[in-house]
């Protein structure tokens, strides 16, 4: 009997800390979407292919900004631990930040040609680094309030980021791709300061002693041995169609490209990232109860009821749905919807329960995973383009990346002990 009122105890935590943040996540959402059917209206999708090609690097370029090591704030065993690597990962990210800062003054007008933005203005660069420094802080702070179970105020920040992306897009339309960017730029800083308002920065610093930094870093070292490269795999192989398909073919490509990727990841995603985050910040009091695989059957099952009837509708009205909602000149997009909708839809089931890998600290399995995904998906995209067909490019970069994320998937549930079958059965699934 105990342990049923532990497990319901749980899980109704569980579900008011996943209702906090995605709906925070909704609401951010339901204004991007809401606004997306004006805005590309207003903006052309070659404009629309800069802005993807501008985040891109971004999110390359942030990904290991603290060495990983801001995923290991939740995980700390205690509140001093987690502030010693919160402090560790705020000073990794200032000081990437202004290697790239170096980095982009010598070779950043080069390496923008070769992705398809010409004659971009220093303004450009400037967005470039205070978007990789917020965003990168943004990031380690994201952790700390995960850890310390202040979902409120990250759904606050995510709602502020949308808002204040949609009213510069909207407003300064007439400055075309720089009022895209100049947009995110900002809502990245409003966001960060929003986090960074609910923390007592005094506290911080007194921490910040080099034997704690050490202590810190030397007692996760296998997030950046492990974890920074294999999420630098998976955040460029994310990015890579976009920066790929802006060398290979257009621009307006990418847009089309872009707003697909937009679209399909808002609804289930939405949840799904949320579901992710609380996952990681409870895994260990689920760890202690007992009751870890019970809950990646629920989450798996629900997740998958609720995101299979937007996939059927994806795949059957994707083009008349895209040239409906964001007018007539959208319409490969919708075709992308539909070769990318199956993969997309695996994807967000799948990370939902990803963490399981970093609980049992098999850091080496997602590198493996995410160097066999790289490199399939760069063939992918070169033999489309060697056959001068977009569509082939999409169509074979959709079907490497189902079945490398199947088999990803797989291995989360063998290591979790948890069987196909556990899905289809009604009884509550017991913990080995």
């Amino acid at each position: 009997m105990r342990s049923n009122k532990n497990s319901s105890t749980i899980t109704g935590d569980f579900l008011s800390k996943v209702t906090t943040l995605a709906g925070g996540t909704i609401v951010s959402q339901l204004i991007m979407m809401s606004s997306a059917p004006f805005l590309t209206r207003l903006y052309t999708p070659s404009e629309y292919g800069y802005l993807a090609t501008f985040l891109s690097i971004v999110g390359i370029m942030i990904v290991n900004s603290s060495l990983r090591y801001q995923l290991a704030i939740p995980l700390g065993k205690s509140k001093v631990v987690q502030k010693d690597i919160t402090n560790l990962s705020i000073l990794l990210v200032l000081s990437t930040t202004l290697i790239y800062f170096f980095l982009t003054l010598s070779f950043g007008d080069a390496v923008v040609y070769e992705l398809g933005l010409r004659d971009v203005s220093p303004s450009f660069f400037m967005f470039l680094i205070l978007s990789v420094l917020s965003l990168g802080l943004y990031q380690v702070l994201l952790n700390y309030h995960i850890a310390n179970n202040r979902y409120s105020i990250i759904a606050i920040s995510k709602v502020a980021q949308s808002v204040v992306v949609v009213v510069m897009q909207l407003a300064f339309y007439s400055y075309g791709f720089f009022a895209l960017i100049a947009g995110q730029t900002l809502a990245y800083l409003v966001s960060l300061a929003i986090l960074a308002g609910r923390l007592s920065i005094i506290s911080m610093i007194k921490r910040i002693e080099f034997s704690n930094l050490k202590a810190a870093a030397v007692g996760n070292i296998r997030y950046p041995k492990f974890e920074s490269i294999s999420s630098l795999l998976n955040v460029a192989g994310g990015y890579l169609p976009v920066l790929l398909l802006g060398f290979y073919f257009s621009s307006s490509v990418v847009g089309q490209f872009a707003l697909t990727t937009q679209v399909l990841t808002s609804p289930i995603g939405i949840l799904g990232d949320a579901i992710s985050k609380v996952f990681i910040g409870s895994a260990n009091e689920c760890i202690k109860s007992g009751f870890l695989r019970g809950r990646i059957v629920s989450i798996v099952r629900n997740v998958f009821l609720l995101g299979f009837p937007f996939l059927l509708i994806v795949m059957f009205y994707g083009r008349e749905l895209f040239e409906f909602v964001f007018g007539l000149g959208w319409g490969q997009a919708g075709d992308f919807a539909i070769i990318l909708s199956p993969w997309l839809f695996l994807v967000s089931i799948a990370t939902c329960i990803s963490g399981v890998l970093l609980i049992y600290n098999r850091q080496k399995i997602t590198l493996l995973f995410q160097v066999v995904l790289f490199v399939l998906r760069f063939i992918a995209i070169y033999v489309g383009y060697l056959y001068g067909d977009v569509y082939f490019s999409v169509i074979l970069f959709s079907i490497v990346s189902f079945i490398c994320w199947f088999f990803y998937f797989t291995y989360i549930l063998y290591v979790s002990k948890v069987k196909f079958r556990d899905f289809f059965t009604k009884r509550r699934v017991s913990c080995d």
